[in-house]
């Protein structure tokens, strides 16, 4: 659990896999090692836990790059999935409260943790537990879009590091391509426009995956987790042409994906 207290604000993390079991929430205060309010993460269901209790009827179902997240404020407890209220409680008795996860069964970790809009820095643990606080990864770019993302825009003037070559297809009918073989992007067969980045590094180093549509809009921007091979799992707004990036101190990975 982290060892900070809060009077209000919110806990917001992003789902990673459906395959373990997992706790994450509050608990009221520094004795009480209970998460009273939160989510009981089985599998591909998230229950809302509510004083202390879990319920078997009040539930969402997830996947991964969801974003779950918990809000205190004005003596209500806010259940929010993807930005979307799902719950909400009167709670009259909650005073300090702090963030903690429990994890039941499987092996599974949660990205883009934040209290109030924060990484967690400083945690209290039991078992076998690994926490990575990924450094910032701070980069200014230019992205070149070829004419063969579209024909009315320009070519780039610049070389780009990692040039576009061969194309697979994919299951939902998609296109990704790339030359370099440290960095994959494989979509999810079963659901259309969710895809997995992993990064293979010989000398591990925090990620930033970035995601650009053909006009160079960024839409979306994680941290990567893992060791020797960073993974980020990321769902694109609609079809189109878009450009995916990884970037590490140890340089700068491109593949380019056209969702159908």
């Amino acid at each position: 659990h982290d060892t900070r207290t809060y009077l209000s604000g919110d806990i917001s993390w992003t789902v990673n896999d459906t395959k373990s079991n997992y706790r994450v929430g509050l608990e009221p205060s520094l004795t009480d090692e209970i998460t009273q309010y939160g989510f009981d993460v089985r599998g591909d269901k998230a229950h809302i836990i509510t004083g202390g209790y879990t319920s078997l009827t009040k539930y969402v179902t997830i996947k991964p790059g969801d974003v779950l997240s918990v809000t205190v404020r004005n003596m209500q407890v806010t259940y929010k999935l993807n930005g979307q209220t799902v719950h909400h409680e009167y709670v009259w008795s909650l005073r300090a409260w702090r963030f903690c996860i429990k994890y039941g069964k499987g092996e599974t970790h949660i990205t883009d943790l934040t209290v109030n809009g924060t990484p967690v820095t400083s945690f209290t643990t039991r078992g076998n537990v690994q926490i990575e606080t990924p450094k910032k990864c701070t980069t200014t770019m230019t992205v070149y879009v070829g004419s063969e993302c579209d024909a009315s825009m320009p070519n780039g003037t610049q070389a780009r590091e990692n040039h576009v070559g061969s194309s697979d297809r994919q299951a939902d009918n998609s296109f990704i391509s790339g030359e370099d073989e440290n960095f994959t992007v494989n979509g999810n067969g079963s659901t259309t426009g969710i895809y997995e980045a992993k990064l293979t590094q010989d000398k591990p180093a925090a990620a930033t995956l970035m995601v650009f549509d053909v006009s160079g809009k960024l839409v979306v921007s994680r941290q990567m987790t893992g060791e020797s091979v960073k993974q980020a799992d990321f769902k694109v707004p609609a079809s189109g042409v878009y450009v995916v990036k990884a970037i590490s101190e140890n340089g700068e990975h491109t593949r380019k994906i056209s969702v159908k």
